[in-house]
């Protein structure tokens, strides 16, 4: 079991840099925005943050709550770059409001979460985090269905709309499976030191 974690966190790490590296060179020959640059950056960030422990192998309970605390805000981070991405591969004239808006929830939740870890209620945050996860997703890939692509994306249109409505059923499965097992789910999330993002992308 040890041996696939680290064989999946070698896969994670090696198609994420490389992603970001080719997106990199795209967005200097203006083949890729800056957002979607921003997307990868936060999604390597959020995966760095939790499993850092695990790769180092550092024990301590202090260190377990830095690890808990930054994964939350990464969280946030990586939840805020989903529609910020997907607004800007769209055609929409409304863009900067609509990402002003998503900054704005973004810092509530953030604000929500550091009231919450330092009354030690990691149950709670994990509640708000997966909410605050789960209507972005499903906001964005409905933005997805029913706005036109920018001139980038507009060959990869066909794939975009599949994949939306995809993540919707996958995403709205799992949503349901995580409040029907909360106490559970909560305990594991503890366990993980915030890591319940992973818990996300799979059903149960």
């Amino acid at each position: 079991m040890e041996i696939i974690k680290i064989l999946l966190l070698i896969v994670a790490y090696t198609l994420g840099i490389a992603t970001l590296i080719i997106q990199i060179i795209c967005y200097i020959k203006d083949l890729e925005y800056k957002e979607m640059i921003f997307f990868t950056i936060a999604f390597l960030l959020l995966i760095v943050a939790m499993t850092i422990q695990g790769i180092l192998k550092i024990g301590g309970n202090d260190f377990s709550q830095i690890q808990e605390f930054v994964t939350n805000l990464l969280t946030v981070l990586f939840t805020i770059s989903i529609p910020v991405n997907i607004h800007k591969e769209r055609v929409d004239k409304y863009r900067t409001a609509r990402n002003g808006v998503v900054v704005i929830i973004g810092i509530i939740i953030m604000i929500l979460s550091f009231l919450f870890y330092f009354v030690n209620n990691s149950v709670l945050i994990a509640i708000i985090l997966s909410i605050h996860l789960f209507c972005t997703v499903v906001y964005s890939m409905f933005f997805v269905l029913f706005t036109k692509p920018g001139a980038l994306v507009q060959f990869r249109e066909k794939t975009e709309r599949f994949t939306a409505i995809l993540i919707l059923i996958l995403i709205t499965g799992t949503f349901i499976g995580f409040l029907l097992n909360i106490r559970d789910n909560s305990l594991k999330i503890m366990q993980q030191y915030g890591g319940f993002v992973l818990q996300l992308s799979v059903l149960y």
